[in-house]
């Protein structure tokens, strides 16, 4: 649609994209407190349980952050312009590596750190993904 300069179509598909990511983030984060059981569910050992818990806990919160970022790369995309979408991807992966390098060898820090510098690094994305969207929507 925004190929073809139907911004209508392209405006239309934007909002229903929007209301899917909704949907998915909300069933995704429905599932944390399910995290245990479903550990339990697929055969974890009780004592990864422990630990695994609060991990996947935070991995769902950056999934359903993340969800933004989609539709922003999604956007970006549709309009061309990959290389916007290779910088954005290697300066994310910068980031989570510069976190995880510090909180892990610096901080001395566990699993969950891990988890957390992925959705620190997906919240900043999205962040910057807010501001450009109805920037790049305007331009549709």
């Amino acid at each position: 649609a925004y190929g073809a300069g139907d911004n209508e179509k392209a405006n239309m598909l934007m909002n229903t994209l929007i209301r899917l990511i909704l949907i998915l983030s909300a069933i995704f984060l429905s599932l944390i407190p399910l995290i245990p059981w479903i550990l339990s569910l697929i055969g974890t050992p009780e004592e990864f349980i422990e630990e695994g818990t609060p991990y996947f806990r935070v991995i769902i919160v950056a999934t359903a952050v993340n969800f933004i970022n989609l539709i922003y790369i999604n956007v970006e995309k549709a309009r061309g312009n990959t290389r916007t979408i290779m910088i954005a991807n290697m300066t994310t992966m910068a980031i989570k590596l510069a976190l995880t390098a510090l909180f892990i060898y610096a901080m001395g820090k566990g699993i969950i750190y891990i988890a957390l510098a992925t959705l620190i690094t997906y919240t900043l994305f999205a962040l910057q993904s807010i501001q450009r969207l109805p920037e790049n929507l305007l331009e549709a």
